[in-house]
């Protein structure tokens, strides 16, 4: 329900904004700046793309960006905004739709939200002005991304024999993984493991390949081989090749590690996007947008979101 509604006389219902008011005053509201845009935006309704994080209170959803025609946007609200926002998309039994393997699975609901019922708030961050609100949701295992809305479904790829995946994973730890400062006689040291992405484009999947070395070594060995090594793997002329690889090493100073989100159309194009996040447990709302452009995969977006917005 939009925020700009009205109380529809003789009907019983009330606005998202008149129970804002209640939660918080009128006075409060109307004396708030800030409220005036961050209700406008709120009662567009924009589409919430959410990441599911397992917690000792459950599944609990926090909000990422905006999704739609603009593409993956940031969304970012003061108290009050927030508080509206929990109102309006945190609501006990409201529909969130997750997804896993780029398909919308059935809705589930929202358990409780942020503020519900006026009892303590669900999460605290001791200092933090700004919270980012996060809701319990019946979530199914293994889903990391959620809409508020669900999407038009992508027609799926044709799945690879298991010859075909096999010859590509060989090109590739024959090829690009030595290139990239993996030696083929170390790659039995790496976990493996496979995903096939629909690209949108109709034919063969596109193919995101994660190896993650799990020994542990210290920061001052001079093997710098890559602790993790992904690449983006792409039928073209002449079978599967990499057309976007990423490395780090285990030194403080390297990039983070890593993982597969999953993919899902951001922008409404048709096409999906892939989404990629940080295997660092202190920072689980940092988001990747891959999206492919051409015979390539480039970076679309980058967030660096944490619940504690102020």
């Amino acid at each position: 329900m939009a925020l700009a509604l009205l109380v529809l006389g003789g009907t019983g219902c009330r606005s998202i904004k008149d129970k804002v008011k209640d939660v918080l005053g009128e006075r409060s509201v109307n004396a708030d700046p800030r409220w005036s845009q961050d209700s406008t935006l709120l009662a567009a309704q924009p589409r919430v793309l959410f990441r599911a994080l397992a917690t000792t209170n459950g599944t609990e959803l926090v909000p990422i960006a905006m999704i739609g025609p603009n593409g993956f946007r940031p969304l970012q609200l003061a108290n009050r905004g927030w508080r509206a926002f929990d109102l309006q998309y945190f609501e006990v039994e409201q529909a969130v739709y997750p997804h896993r393997d780029g398909r919308s699975l059935p809705a589930a609901r929202i358990r409780r939200g942020m503020w519900t019922g006026g009892f303590a708030p669900l999460d605290s961050i001791p200092g933090c002005q700004v919270i980012v609100p996060s809701a319990v949701a019946n979530i199914p295992e293994g889903v990391m991304l959620a809409t508020s809305r669900a999407l038009t479904p992508i027609k799926p790829a044709p799945a690879l024999s298991d010859a075909e995946l096999r010859e590509a994973l060989q090109r590739t730890e024959k090829l690009v993984a030595p290139i990239k400062g993996i030696p083929l006689s170390m790659l039995s040291r790496y976990s493996r493991t496979v995903h096939q992405v629909n690209n949108g484009s109709g034919g063969r999947p596109t193919l995101v390949v994660i190896y993650n070395d799990p020994e542990a070594r210290p920061d001052s060995s001079l093997d710098e081989r890559p602790r993790q090594f992904i690449a983006f793997l792409d039928h073209q002329l002449y079978g599967y090749q990499a057309t976007w690889t990423y490395t780090t090493i285990g030194d403080p100073r390297s990039l983070a590690r890593l993982r597969l989100l999953d993919h899902l159309d951001v922008n409404d194009d048709g096409l999906p996007e892939v989404l990629l996040g940080l295997l660092d447990a202190d920072a689980p709302l940092y988001t990747i947008v891959m999206k492919r452009e051409g015979q390539a995969w480039l970076e679309a977006g980058r967030q660096v979101r944490r619940r504690c917005q102020g």
